[in-house]
């Protein structure tokens, strides 16, 4: 979490006794940072043996590290055409005057923060899970990997555009971030 790496990879193996011998089974999973889900895993039991546990563990890994493999492409191969998913929490201060349904420039506010996420996700692709007058969850944001210059985008780069858009219409926030994909924006004046 302190590097902010993009994919997770965890392996758990236990030792298991077999008379004198000892087999190893293993679980290997990867995991978005971005969501927090699994993105690939790979499990196996080995064959008893007198071989030293970490050989034990290279080679039962290596049997089953196609499919994770195969997994692993997969995920690479959405988030390349679909791009990468975040979350996006959108709340207001309990003391401005607005709201989300608070109407700027002939529209709620609401509807000018749709617009620009079906302007600004990957074919347009977000879920509105959850809204109030006060509050918008969005999940499943489709985000760009990277930007027009080349660099990477993470939810912090993608909501400042939403917060540079809103800014210009003259509603003011805050953002703030969790991790590589959550990011909250606060509306108006802190």
């Amino acid at each position: 979490k302190r590097t902010k790496t993009d994919i997770l990879i965890q392996i758990w193996w236990k030792v298991n006794k077999v008379g004198t011998q000892k087999s190893v089974s293993f679980t290997l999973e990867a995991f978005d940072s971005y969501t927090s889900k699994r993105i690939a895993t790979s499990s196996g039991n080995g064959e008893a043996s007198d071989e030293i546990i970490p050989v034990q563990l290279e080679n039962i890994i290596k049997n089953s590290i196609l499919d994770f493999d195969k997994q692993m492409t997969t995920f690479y191969s959405d988030i390349t055409t679909n791009g990468r998913e975040i979350v996006m929490n959108i709340k207001k201060w309990d003391d401005w005057e607005h709201d989300l349904e608070s109407e700027f420039e002939g529209n709620d506010l609401m509807t000018i923060i749709e617009d620009w996420l079906h302007e600004n996700t990957v074919n347009g692709a977000f879920n509105l899970s959850d809204a109030t007058e006060n509050f918008m969850q969005i999940g499943q944001v489709r985000i760009p990997l990277f930007n027009e210059k080349g660099r990477a985008v993470d939810a912090r780069n993608f909501v400042q555009g939403l917060r540079n858009h809103l800014k210009a219409k003259g509603i003011p926030s805050k953002l703030m971030i969790r991790g590589l994909g959550e990011a909250n924006l606060i509306l108006g004046e802190q």
